[in-house]
């Protein structure tokens, strides 16, 4: 449960007027912007136990002094020095992955000055003016509690605002920054106007605004997260060493959390429906998975999953629901299946922080099947088949309702086959070819598949696994890959292009303790898990084979940077 709300009593109003007028509908009549989760409760509400956190005030020291249910308060810094465990438990309480203050002054180039990062801030700049810019990945989507606001229209206005302050002012430029994030974390992502206070008589004369830069954004995306037992198993034994409750998914996938959690766009693939938290759980060849997992994908760095597969109604109706209301309750944003008609006639969209301004991209997911499982109660909504035309409908409309990038994601394939099947090298050109379409991502085939450009824009036919543990610990299927996309603005055609494309092997141990391994790392650093240096050699060479066989290396496509 988290719960955000600011007392304007404690805030010196009038020099704020701009940015607060933009957020005039987000009020409650008591003067207080509240935001709370899916359950829209208010304070009065919430039963005893339950987490729930106030912002009380700005701090003259430009902090923020912060209320939880049952802990006491701490004082959370925005600017020098490391932030200590008041600022994690509001991070915690926000959802908020990533925070970043971008300031910027005459004669000094901007620079990012990180909450959770030694060294630096605001106050330490020259110049009487500044400007500061709080730039948030957010983990979910928190609703304005007033029931009379539209929750899209009033909390994309509080994000990636711009408030130019003199530094001498009441709280200074830390203090600002302190504010925007106490309103921003709460909100949906959304590109709003910049607002500017008036600035009084004794300000200098600010410096000459920059050219606008082109956004640029990175999206990591992965294969299939498919629970068999042996995965279930370790989660067991990690819980009873880390003392979580049941099942503890992360360690398994610690190896790759460097990777993913510095993406700016991380995205997964979960294959299969989720259990209720105490079981039963089922794997192959009828899925019900442990919810547990959702932590971890979360723990590692995704921000959102796609949910379409063959094995979507493997539980049916319930385990649609149970699946998608762990995703919200994690703040996974996800794409592909649905619980209403309305739901399912909505479009996914993650807001992506970049320095210049947000970017909103759309996810859609699609699979080729449902292992001959009827809809639930003939319900046609549930989840997303792949209709070429459909697709195409779709991603324009995602344009039209403010898309700059659309990523489509497609399972299919035929299962344990490196190479694309007829459907996937009919349909991947004609979806490409799409002007509203920016990126294809294939799953389903349990094993590495290529990776394609074709008119410049790139194909991702098959990612093979994230977490499985298939029988076959020496063949393919225990090998993955993971796909990082950089995508820059064209200034002049307002359009987003993929600059570089990288690939980083993956390997899922089978003997106990179960793991992803990052292989490349693994291999530099000795550090094999239970596999063997000659395997995970065997396994590099043939990640590099499969993906480049289609002509990817000739258009880009090289291992993965650090």
């Amino acid at each position: 449960m988290v719960f955000f709300g600011f007392w304007l009593s404690h805030v010196p109003l009038g020099l704020f007027e701009p940015f607060w007028s933009l957020v005039a509908d987000c009020l409650e009549p008591s003067g207080r912007v509240f935001f709370v989760d899916d359950a829209a409760r208010t304070p009065d509400e919430l039963v005893e136990g339950e987490s729930s956190s106030i912002i009380r005030r700005v701090l003259p020291s430009g902090g923020l002094e912060a209320s939880p249910a049952s802990e006491r308060r701490p004082e959370i810094g925005v600017g020098a020095g490391a932030p200590g465990p008041g600022w994690e438990r509001l991070a915690s309480w926000a959802q908020v992955r990533k925070v970043e203050v971008i300031a910027e002054s005459a004669g000094r180039r901007p620079g990012p000055f990180a909450p959770d990062q030694p060294g630096g801030s605001l106050s330490e700049l020259a110049a009487d003016e500044i400007a500061a810019r709080i730039a948030i990945t957010r983990r979910s989507d928190a609703r304005p509690r007033n029931a009379g606001a539209d929750p899209r229209t009033c909390a994309a206005r509080l994000v990636q605002h711009t408030v130019r302050v003199k530094e001498r002012s009441l709280f200074g430029a830390a203090a600002t920054a302190a504010l925007l994030l106490a309103a921003a974390c709460s909100g949906q992502g959304g590109s709003a106007a910049a607002p500017t206070a008036s600035p009084s008589d004794d300000t200098p004369a600010s410096a000459p605004t920059p050219p606008p830069r082109p956004r640029t954004f990175s999206i990591v995306a992965s294969g299939d997260v498919l629970l068999h037992e042996r995965l279930w198993r370790q989660a067991e034994s990690d819980a009873a060493r880390s003392g979580a409750a049941v099942m503890d998914f992360t360690p398994q996938l610690a190896n790759i959390a460097p990777v993913v959690s510095t993406a700016d766009l991380a995205i997964c693939h979960l294959e299969v429906p989720l259990a209720s938290s105490d079981g039963p759980y089922s794997g192959y060849p009828t899925f019900s998975g442990p919810p547990q997992v959702v932590t971890a994908l979360v723990d590692t760095g995704y921000d959102a999953c796609t949910t379409a597969s063959n094995h979507s109604f493997d539980a049916g109706a319930d385990g649609i629901e149970r699946t998608l209301a762990a995703l919200d309750a994690a703040g996974l944003a996800h794409a592909g299946s649905a619980r209403t008609p309305e739901e399912a006639g909505l479009t996914t969209t993650v807001d992506v922080a970049t320095g210049e301004g947000p970017v909103r991209v759309a996810l859609l997911s699609y699979t080729y099947g449902f292992n001959g499982i009827p809809y639930p109660n003939g319900d046609t909504w549930r989840a997303n088949e792949i209709d070429e035309a459909r697709i195409l409908a779709d991603a324009t409309r995602a344009r039209e309702r403010g898309a700059d990038v659309v990523v489509v994601a497609m399972h299919w394939g035929t299962e344990y086959d490196h190479d694309p099947n007829e459907q996937q090298l009919a349909l991947a050109p004609r979806l490409i070819a799409s002007p509203d379409i920016d990126l294809l991502l294939g799953h389903h085939a349990h094993v590495v598949q290529p990776v394609e450009n074709i008119g410049g824009e790139w194909v991702v036919y098959g990612m093979g696994n994230l977490m499985a543990n298939h029988a076959e610990p020496e063949g393919p299927k225990a090998e993955g890959v993971l796909l990082r996309f950089t995508f820059r603005e064209d200034m002049a055609g307002g359009r987003f292009t993929t600059t570089r494309a990288e690939y980083l092997p993956l390997y899922q141990t089978y003997e106990f303790p179960v793991e992803v391994l990052d292989v490349p790392a693994s291999l530099a650093s000795g550090d094999t898990g239970t596999t063997t240096v000659s395997r995970l050699e065997t396994a590099l060479a043939r990640t590099a084979e499969v993906v480049t066989a289609r002509g990817g290396a000739e258009h880009g496509l090289v291992p993965l940077a650090r």
